[in-house]
């Protein structure tokens, strides 16, 4: 076994494009208070044990990002992340997502193994 190999958690990553009539802050709007519904239901329910939104921002000074936004499924295994894809949890989520996302192009989906290797002490105060 690796180093570290016990503490792995088997993570993909969705990138994911904003449909083409939404403003980024709109589509920002809809996955945080709407589409997170369904995104905490599907942690109660199945096999994904965390699920983090991460929402691109504009930087003047950086090319327009390539996507909106990506979604991180955590899972305890490869065949958990699987039994979660092919559950009827999927398929409702897959249907709200036309509310915010453009689907016309292929998903880039990227599965690694993720582990963890430094976390930053919070910061102390003097008060």
């Amino acid at each position: 076994m690796a180093p570290g190999e016990a503490d792995a958690l088997v993570k993909a990553m969705i990138f994911m494009k904003r449909r083409k009539d939404l403003t980024r802050e709109q589509f920002k709007e809809y996955w945080l208070t709407q589409h997170v519904k369904l995104e905490k239901e599907n942690a109660e329910k199945n096999w994904v044990r965390k699920i983090v939104a991460n929402i691109a921002i504009d930087d003047p000074e950086m090319p327009e990002p390539p996507w909106d936004g990506m979604v991180e499924l955590y899972f305890d295994s490869i065949e958990d992340m699987q039994r979660d894809v092919q559950g009827a949890q999927r398929e409702v989520m897959l249907a709200d997502e036309e509310n915010f996302c453009d689907h016309s192009e292929e998903q880039v989906v990227v599965l690694t193994e993720e582990y963890l290797m430094a976390v930053k002490t919070p910061w102390k105060t003097n008060a």
